[in-house]
């Protein structure tokens, strides 16, 4: 029995000064465990905002791209890929360093079901296409580098002015 008792001791011991829930503290920077939560997940505040337009119905589809007689990026995605999740920050930073030259939006494939039927050579996700007075000029499926892309976008540009 005494055996037993020093082990749960022992286990006792090592979660106290650890800092788990139990505690209710961090031991690292003695917050407590809720308002260091609330912190982690608050954003920076030199965030930059982002110059991409999402779009959730046909009607924004139409009027954003297929009427716009500007370049726009589309890039169709789905919250479940993986491969789209590593490419959303590659869309945005492109986005953000050639906001000027053209338009940038995103479509979510479980918001925008009636988008991606009216796409309908859309295979897969992740799909962007570039668009340019409603008229597809170029689409890249899968990942692309952020160099590869906004060259892409630039030969678009050159191509269409």
């Amino acid at each position: 029995m005494m055996k037993n008792s020093s082990w749960l001791l022992g286990l006792l011991t090592l979660v106290v000064f650890t800092g788990c829930d139990w505690c209710k503290k961090c031991k690292e920077c003695e917050t407590p465990k809720t308002e260091q939560t609330a912190t982690e997940t608050a954003k920076p505040a030199d965030a930059v905002p982002t110059a991409v337009v999402a779009i959730e119905n046909k009607e924004q589809f139409e009027n954003e791209v297929l009427k716009s007689d500007k370049l726009v990026v589309v890039d169709f995605y789905a919250d479940f890929c993986s491969v789209c999740k590593e490419m959303k920050p590659v869309f945005e930073e492109v986005a953000n360093s050639m906001k000027d030259k053209c338009k940038f939006v995103t479509v979510c494939k479980e918001k925008s079901e009636d988008i991606f039927a009216a796409q309908k050579d859309l295979q897969g996700v992740p799909t962007i296409i570039i668009f340019k007075d409603g008229k597809e000029l170029d689409r890249i499926a899968g990942a692309i580098s952020k160099e590869d892309l906004s060259k892409k976008i630039e030969e678009s540009l050159e191509d269409h002015e």
